[in-house]
């Protein structure tokens, strides 16, 4: 069964001045918005604290760096990303 790379990005909320957080957010597929799949327990001082703390939250969801972070297709036909590549 083939595996497919997860939609996630990788985003910083400041919802109080000076407090800022991670927040990882995934879809499911082409036509499917954006929901949240975790988020910074605790605030940081410096947008740019903030975003490398969020992207080290999603290296930790993948094993391998040369693959990223993936998820099962649930049939043969599944195609999540809704693109083809040019052949």
């Amino acid at each position: 069964m083939p595996s497919f790379l997860r939609s996630i990005a990788v985003t910083v909320d400041e919802p109080d001045p000076g407090h800022f957080y991670w927040v990882l957010l995934e879809a499911q597929g082409p036509d499917d918005e954006f929901r949240l799949l975790n988020s910074a327990p605790r605030g940081s001082d410096s947008y740019e604290h903030a975003l490398q703390e969020g992207v080290n939250a999603l290296r930790r969801l993948y094993e391998t760096h040369q693959r990223g972070p993936r998820r099962d297709a649930l049939d043969e036909e599944e195609n999540p990303s809704g693109w083809t590549p040019l052949m």
